[in-house]
């Protein structure tokens, strides 16, 4: 949700329970804040539905912000084969933002491929799409300005000699926090974006000997910064 000025701005999807033949709709509500009126239903992206080995998966891709804080939303629309239940990969894929004050779409055909790779987690900030990359046993910050069409990457070093695929991102103030953990540990990374300087690493670690056994494992879904 956001607000742009006295509307409320609220994105829904609709789409079948596993059903190939339905189609997946996203829909954009705008609601009069003052009169608690409906002001338009439009749907901004839809499919063509598909079967249980072929069909377009739209992801939401989206940072973690209040109402009002982001100029846009993020989807990536892909191409899927496999089996729909069981592992299946994505074939072919694009980005398309929606721009909230506008009410347009954006799409997005200039990235690079590894954008998609398998250890890259991705986040919106602002007016730019963040891919994070640890697949090199290092941080590498892949950041695209939507406004601009830019593409900028840059490297951080660290101290550890391996990555991991589980990564839980925040972005506050500039910086980038990173946790980056196994089953044991995890690491903790905090990243200037403006000086593109490593600011602090660090682990968790289990307290007590008797938790670091197979009967114990570590977990971590989300981080909040205050």
């Amino acid at each position: 949700m956001q607000m742009v000025q006295d509307e409320l701005v609220v994105m829904a999807r609709s789409y079948g329970h596993g059903n190939p033949g339905e189609k997946e709709e996203v829909h954009v509500y705008r609601i009069d804040v003052e009169t608690q009126e409906l002001i338009s239903d439009e749907v901004i992206l839809s499919t063509e539905g598909g079967t249980n080995t072929e069909w377009t998966h739209i992801g939401e891709v989206s940072g973690s912000y209040g109402i009002g804080t982001v100029n846009y939303f993020v989807f990536n629309v892909a191409q899927m084969k496999g089996h729909r239940f069981h592992s299946a990969t994505s074939e072919e894929s694009k980005y398309v933002a929606y721009q909230y004050n506008t009410n347009e779409i954006v799409e997005i055909t200039d990235l690079p491929d590894e954008v998609d790779g398998e250890n890259v987690r991705n986040y919106v900030k602002g007016d730019s799409i963040y891919f994070i990359d640890t697949s090199d046993n290092n941080l590498k910050v892949n950041a695209y300005s939507i406004p601009n069409k830019e593409f900028s990457t840059f490297d951080i070093q660290t101290t550890k000699n391996k990555m991991y695929q589980n990564n839980v991102i925040e972005m506050t103030n500039d910086k980038l926090y990173l946790v980056n953990s196994d089953q044991k540990q995890a690491m903790v990374y905090v990243v200037d974006l403006s000086t593109e300087n490593l600011l602090y690493e660090g682990n968790i670690t289990f307290q007590h000997e008797k938790e670091q056994t197979d009967d114990y494992y570590l977990d971590i879904f989300d981080i909040k910064i205050k």
